[in-house]
Formats: structure tokens, sequence, C-alpha cells
């Protein structure tokens, strides 16, 4: 998004370290104002409001279908044989699927991330 919005927004180029701390500024604010809307209790075990449904990407990625059964009882959609047939229908489309690969960061951005994320990662689980 960075490389390609910044070039016609700005009167000067942004340097790969001002694009990179813009990125980690947008995520944190909008992770902020997420937050403060949606969390009814800041303690742990996190817990939103009654009208947002959180799941994590490696719930849904290991175990698709009770995480489809969750949202959908938590939104009050009847789990019916005919959407579980469809659900199962578009996971066998998906045989084969291989994740991106990305390259492993270096150890200084690694840190930064923790340090700019962690309560993400913390309310998700996602290892730090």
């Amino acid at each position: 998004m960075a490389n390609t919005m910044n070039w016609y927004s700005h009167l000067n180029t942004p340097t790969d370290a001002q694009k990179t701390e813009y990125l980690f500024w947008q995520f944190e604010r909008l992770w902020e104002v997420y937050n403060d809307a949606a969390v009814v209790d800041k303690s742990l075990p996190r817990r939103v409001a009654n009208d947002i449904i959180e799941v994590s990407y490696n719930v849904i990625v290991k175990e698709p279908i009770p995480a489809l059964q969750h949202i959908c009882k938590v939104a009050g959609i009847p789990w019916t044989v005919g959407i579980a047939k469809r659900y199962q229908a578009e996971l066998a489309t998906l045989n084969g699927y291989k994740v991106n690969k990305f390259v492993d960061l270096p150890e200084d951005i690694r840190a930064v991330i923790r340090t700019h994320y962690k309560d993400y990662f913390e309310a998700f689980g996602y290892p730090m």
C-alpha cells in the first residue's frame, strides 16, 4: 500500500523508514480505536461486546468448520446441513493451497514489531 500511494500523495518521497513508521502508527491507531469500541472488559481473558465476533486467523486455518459454526452461532445464524455442505465444498477447492512464504525478518525489525503490536499478538494468542 505504501509504495503505491506515496508517489502521488506527497510533495517529497518518504524514505523506507518513514513509510515503515507510518505503517506502524497506522496499525496502532486502528487497533487502539477498535479496542476502545470493542472491548468491554480490559482484564484478561479478553471480552468484547456482544455484537463483535473475534476469530484469529490461526483458528480459521486450523479448524475452519468449528470456527464458522462459532461465527454463525454468535451471529444468530442457524447451522444447517446446507450451510455445512456449502462450506465443505468451498474448503475442498482449497486443497493443495499453500500459504505465502515470506523471508524471515531481521531480529531488529522483529523486535520493533513485537513492541508495536504486542497487544494485538496477545489478544489473538499469536507467538511473540
